[in-house]
């Protein structure tokens, strides 16, 4: 029990005391506190209509928060409704509006209620509607703090910032304008061109036009006839050519298909644990995380961190795969040149990387900045992140890509760390495979240092700072642990020794089937213990430091195992459509239907094929995984694969702005959960689709137009559509 004089020699207990932290129809005719004389004035005139039953004064008192249920379920919403409180100034919705102007407050409560109710105090944001007169000083007098009840801050809804004063607003707006502009002109320029492309070929009398019809059928993107620089450069802004190359379905055959369905499989899992972030921070009844955290299968939201893992994994293999093709292909010795070379070779990449990814992640950002200023000043609610601060004061560290470098107070775009660790694994990368043209040992037993010492500081940082793995904290230790790339470089190392192994085998090698059983059985059951091996194990400082030393590079083998199988053949048999009969079986059945007289030669060769068929198939689905490659190789999945980074970037955004723009909390349940989430997904997909149009596919379009005029080529004029793109 607790005691509060409401009125001499009352006493009260606690659930009523919350009942009654704000009531208005307790104050009579004179309102509680110290206020200013305009405000006391016109809380005079709101509580007199109140006790007289007056429809606005009841509207005010219905629009501001008070304690209904779940305080002990993690309600700390009492909020009331901010869009109530904005409709009392409307004339139409309402024939006798206050006889002055209101203003909606949140007040920040610390709220303390017995030692056994409350062990720890409970923050509580309690929404009021009042005169504007009154300000925050008057608030908190009227509230009467006590020992019960501390008021930390008091902020009017909205504030005093102003989206469209904003400059940062208009530069965002005129870049976009400009980028619109661009892509209208270069979506009609080729449009036209297409037209004149169709006029001119259409030659009447000698059947050249169904002919060239026919070749052009299935052919994703026309090749117009385009002479000079300003013509390629407004082609690069088309949104016909870009959303072509986007969409389509089809891939190079001699491309890593299985890394389409990793990337886009990983991402959902991203969107999956942030739509859960997002929901926890606006529920009413936030201990529901407590309950989902027995499930079972919350372990995949409470062990998502080996999504990134798969990242870093995907970059490595690609990055070392493509570039030892690059190698191959090229017919001179100027990959063996001197060091002067090699320094021009990588900072040609890393300027190739660095201009193809900052104009998309900047836009963003600068997204984020603005909206985040416009949460923080109009939502009900206070996100916990600084952006609108962070982002003005650190964005370069986030254009030069080392803002995981930094404290997490002082991050903006939280998530961006991930941009971050990669591309400094990329410097990283790259810095290897030029010096393994020369010393490939050297670079070889400088790999596995790496490796190793990222083991040996994972695991002596982890006890250091007693670590514990549970799924009841899957962000602890953020700043030491979670996001530093020293502690991140093991899965991008692992990708890189994939991708040497898939070039130096010409994704083609020969696996015993024991071997293949094993693969498969240790890989799935590695990567299922590391994701849901927690919920009933507790582990102490040394395996917990184990876990966090070693656990992200488990998870890169397992999924180095998935990508080899399925990017490789065994005995001739290819796992693509119908399955293929190797030569010798063909010759089996040539024999066999030579000795036997009883059936026909084709019934015992159709016989023979069909029982191999069904052996092949097995043998396949056995040895490569077939199920698994054909999943992962999806044609469907190639553009959500290419769409990746933009949505990346952008899903954060959209879950902020949807979930601290809401009026109120939300009442959270798993499948509601689920809904947002898949609401999620496809509202991340179409802003991604739109950055990718505007920004990602015309800078690579650039890029490309730059790089062709440094180099000298015969084939200035090279006519065909085949040579366009």
């Amino acid at each position: 029990m607790i005691t509060q004089a409401f009125k001499p020699g009352e006493r009260i207990s606690g659930l009523e005391w919350l009942q009654n932290v704000y009531n208005p129809h307790l104050w009579g005719l004179s309102p509680p506190g110290g206020l200013g004389s305009k405000c006391d004035a016109d809380m005079k005139i709101y509580l007199t209509a109140l006790n007289n039953g007056t429809v606005w004064a009841a509207k005010m008192t219905d629009a501001s928060g008070r304690y209904s249920s779940q305080f002990f379920f993690g309600n700390g919403f009492w909020l009331g409704s901010h869009t109530l409180c904005e409709e009392l100034q409307l004339q139409d919705s309402n024939p006798e509006p206050p006889p002055f102007s209101v203003a909606f407050h949140v007040a920040k409560l610390q709220v303390a209620l017995s030692s056994h109710l409350t062990p720890v105090g409970r923050q509580v944001s309690l929404g009021l509607c009042l005169p504007h007169s009154c300000g925050p000083a008057d608030i908190t007098s009227l509230l009467q703090p006590d020992d019960a009840l501390q008021v930390l801050r008091v902020r009017p809804v909205p504030g005093d910032y102003s989206l469209l004063a904003d400059t940062k607003f208009h530069v965002l707006g005129g870049v976009l304008a400009v980028v619109c502009v661009l892509i209208a002109t270069g979506s009609c320029y080729e449009l036209l061109l297409s037209r004149d492309e169709h006029t001119n070929n259409q030659s009447p009398g000698t059947g050249l036009s169904d002919h060239k019809e026919k070749e052009s059928i299935g052919k994703p993107n026309f090749c117009p006839q385009t002479e000079g620089l300003l013509p390629q450069l407004l082609l690069s802004f088309s949104a016909v050519r870009n959303g072509q190359k986007i969409l389509k379905c089809d891939s190079p055959q001699d491309s890593l298909t299985p890394i389409h369905g990793l990337r886009f499989l990983s991402l959902a899992w991203v969107i999956l644990v942030h739509t859960y972030l997002q929901v926890f921070a606006i529920a009413e009844n936030k201990t529901l995380r407590t309950v989902t955290e027995r499930n079972f299968m919350f372990q995949t939201i409470s062990n998502a961190t080996f999504s990134v893992d798969t990242f870093f994994f995907i970059s490595g293999l690609l990055v070392t795969f493509l570039y030892f093709r690059s190698v191959e292909k090229q017919q001179d010795d100027s990959n063996r040149r001197g060091l002067r070379e090699g320094a021009v070779k990588f900072m040609t990449l890393l300027f190739y990387r660095f201009v193809r990814l900052t104009p998309a992640y900047l836009f963003v950002l600068g997204l984020v900045e603005v909206a985040m200023r416009t949460l923080h000043n109009g939502s009900v609610f206070e996100p916990k992140v600084m952006d609108h601060l962070n982002c003005e004061n650190y964005w370069w560290r986030n254009a030069l890509y080392i803002n995981s470098l930094f404290p997490r107070r002082e991050m903006c775009m939280l998530w961006s760390w991930y941009m971050a660790n990669d591309t400094q694994f990329y410097v990283l990368g790259i810095l290897l495979l030029l010096a393994s043209v020369r010393y490939f040992r050297a670079v070889a037993a400088v790999w596995a240092v790496f490796l190793v010492s990222s083991w040996c500081t994972t695991g002596i940082i982890s006890y250091q700072y007693q670590y514990v793995a549970r799924i009841q904290e899957p962000f602890a230790q953020f700043d030491t642990l979670y996001d530093k790339p020293w502690t991140r470089v093991g899965p991008y190392l692992i990708g890189m020794a994939t991708g040497w192994l898939l070039h130096r085998t010409n994704c083609a090698f020969k696996i015993p089937t024991t071997v293949v059983i094993s693969g498969w059985t240790l890989a799935l059951l590695c990567m299922f213990s590391l994701v849901y091996g927690l919920l009933h194990v507790q582990l102490g400082m040394l395996t917990s430091a184990a876990y966090a030393g070693l656990g992200h590079t488990a998870w890169a083998l397992g999924l180095a195992w998935i990508v080899v199988a399925c990017c490789t053949g065994y005995g001739g048999v290819v796992c693509a459509g119908a399955v293929s009969v190797p030569y010798e079986y063909v010759v089996i059945a040539n024999v066999l239907s030579v000795q036997v007289h009883s059936l026909s030669t084709f019934s015992v060769q159709m016989l023979w094929l069909q029982v191999m068929r069904v052996h092949c198939a097995c043998r396949c689905c056995l040895c490569r995984g077939c199920i698994v490659n054909s999943l992962l190789s999806f044609r469907a999945l190639l553009p959500l694969s290419r769409l990746t980074y933009c949505a990346y970037l952008t899903h954060p955004l959209i879950m902020v702005v949807t979930g601290f723009s809401m009026d109120g909390p939300l009442h959270l349940h798993n499948l509601l959960v689920l809904i947002l989430y898949l609401g999620n997904m496809v509202a991340a997909f179409a802003l991604s689709f739109f950055i990718s149009l505007a920004f990602e596919a015309p800078v690579v379009n650039l890029l490309k137009i730059t790089m062709a005029s440094r180099k000298k080529s015969s084939q200035d004029n090279v006519t065909g559509c085949t040579k366009c793109h």
